[in-house]
């Protein structure tokens, strides 16, 4: 996550093969880029979901900002996991859309309102 400061999943389901198949996704941070001492970052998960219907699509986001990292620890690095309870059991997307502030904050305001 070097030079951003938020991340966003994006997951896209599309037909189910069967009513009741779950899924399970979250956000994992790590020291290197191969992954190297994982672990999940806390409340970035979709819980398991449950199928309601073979023809339902769904989709899912994720936000995270780089405060939410335990960079203090070494942790920069970022990955989605999804988890199926089935193979081959939905067709799935995921996109992961970074971003960095283009302007620094301002301490204070400059604007003098004037009222009549």
């Amino acid at each position: 996550m070097a030079n951003y400061d938020r991340a966003m999943f994006i997951i896209l389901g599309g037909n189910w093969t069967n009513i009741g198949d779950q899924l399970d996704a979250g956000v994992m941070q790590a020291t290197s880029n191969a992954g190297a001492g994982f672990k999940a970052v806390a409340g970035k998960v979709i819980t398991t979901y449950t199928s309601l219907a073979t023809n339902e699509n769904n989709l899912w986001y994720i936000h995270l900002d780089i405060s939410e990292l335990d960079v203090d620890g070494g942790y920069a690095f970022i990955q989605l996991y999804v988890t199926v309870s089935a193979e081959d059991s939905v067709y799935l997307a995921a996109l992961c859309q970074r971003e960095s502030r283009v302007f620094e904050p301002v301490p204070r305001t400059n604007v003098t309102e004037v009222i009549n």
